[in-house]
Parts: C-alpha cells; sequence; structure tokens
C-alpha cells in the first residue's frame, strides 16, 4: 500500500470528523475535508456503513498503523467550472448552507460555497436573521481569489 495508490473499499463505520474503510485487513480514515468537494457536515450525508467505494491514500503511516484515504479527490473538482462561469459584479441565485455571526455562507452550484460577510450586508444582519440552510438568496458577486478558492458575495 503506498501514497497516491486508489485501492476499492468498504465503509467499516462513521463518526463526527469521518469514516472508517476497511481495505482487505487493513483500516484508513477518510477525514470528513477528504469527503466530497461540497461542505459536509456529517459523513452520513455521503457514505453509509457497509457502502463499497473506491479510495485514494494520501498517507501510510506504518508505526503508528494510520493510513489516511480520500474520496474528494477521485471526484471532479467543481470549483474550476463553477468560478469560471461567474464574474465580478454578476447577480446569482444560491443557496445559503450556513448563518453564522460573521456572515452568510452561500451555495452557488455543485458545491462552490462563497461568503456573503456580515460588513457587506445593506442593513445589517437583523434584516436576514430569518435565513437559514436551504433558503434560496439572490446575490451580488464582489471578488473571486482562485487562488485561495473564495467567492466574496454581497446582497
Amino acid at each position: 500500500m503506498t501514497e497516491g495508490e486508489v485501492r476499492p473499499g468498504i465503509v467499516r463505520n462513521l463518526v463526527e470528523f469521518g469514516a472508517f474503510v476497511d481495505l482487505g485487513g487493513v483500516d484508513g480514515l477518510i477525514h470528513i475535508s477528504e469527503l466530497d468537494w461540497r461542505h459536509v457536515t456529517h459523513p452520513r450525508e455521503v457514505l453509509s456503513p457497509g457502502d463499497q467505494l473506491e479510495v485514494y491514500i494520501l498517507s501510510v503511516d506504518r508505526e503508528r498503523e494510520r493510513v489516511g484515504l480520500s474520496r474528494k479527490r477521485l471526484l471532479p473538482d467543481p470549483w474550476p467550472r463553477v468560478a469560471n462561469g461567474l464574474h465580478v459584479g454578476q447577480v446569482v441565485e444560491g443557496t445559503v448552507t450556513k448563518v453564522a455571526d460573521f456572515g452568510i455562507f452561500v451555495d452557488l452550484g455543485e458545491g462552490v460555497e462563497g461568503l456573503v460577510h456580515s460588513s457587506e450586508m445593506r442593513d445589517g444582519k437583523a434584516e436576514y436573521a430569518s435565513l437559514g440552510p436551504g433558503s434560496s438568496i439572490a446575490v451580488r458577486v464582489l471578488k473571486i481569489d482562485g487562488w485561495r478558492r473564495r467567492i466574496a458575495l454581497g446582497l
């Protein structure tokens, strides 16, 4: 088993921080950040115990007997396709994925998210307090940072 290899596995267990996968006598961990390109709150959103899948081997620590895995590295990266379809000043429809003290995260398509920072909210956060995950919202693209994979949005 080596880094960069693709191997079949079976999901053995789901935990808050990821999924343990049986690789044929050796267990590996897919950290929650390596499950999908979109934001995943809990592994059960994309996997179930018993699921068969292929995984990419990120790391092998023989001393500590740990294998780091990725599912998302085997999936097409939606960021270039979605981000290239956007331009500064464009108004697009998105779906709220998370509301935080500092702003609202909005899915712009295929799991690519942008952030409406609280400083960009016209009349302050109170006006948008009723928004929650799943709410539809029109946003304006303010900045696209391809290097850091961030999209700044305004209302």
